[in-house]
């Protein structure tokens, strides 16, 4: 995986919780049950909450235990779903179809001793382009653009 690390940010009106995810943790697991690495109140929620984050060949894998269905830009109702850098996740209940839980997977750009932040003078400008096109002012290169 080339060492890169990744924030599972988890919330809803009640709860905020980022957990660190990197290749050195082989499975971790985020909820009310016992069995928790990373555990959430009880109290908060309806149901049992039971999350498995794991890395398969080099890919982020996401399971929710059978209380809770993920709902997915591109998959509803699933149990398991592969996370990629940008992914929202949003957790409901299997019987009330009530959202839970909101789970938000991206790279840890903090993680870097690399500074990002720049400066760039717009004022004669009247138009800025950013972006990966050619004629862009501000060119993002990245896999992630």
């Amino acid at each position: 995986m080339n060492g890169e690390k990744y924030i599972l940010t988890i919330r809803n009106s009640d709860v905020f919780k980022e957990v660190n995810l990197s290749d050195e943790i082989v499975s971790l697991k985020i909820g009310t049950t016992k069995d928790c690495n990373v555990r959430l109140k009880q109290e908060l929620f309806q149901v049992s909450v039971c999350i498995t984050v794991w890395l398969e060949n080099g890919e982020w894998q996401f399971s929710c235990n059978d209380a809770l269905f993920i709902e997915k830009t591109s998959t509803t109702g699933s149990k398991k779903a592969a996370l990629h850098h940008g992914d929202i996740l949003n957790l409901h209940d299997s019987v009330s179809k009530q959202l839970i839980l909101n789970v938000a997977f991206s790279y840890d750009f903090s993680d870097n001793a690399v500074n990002y932040d720049t400066i760039v003078d717009i004022r004669s400008l009247n138009k800025i382009t950013i972006g990966g096109s050619p004629d862009a002012q501000v060119r993002l290169n990245s896999k992630y653009v």
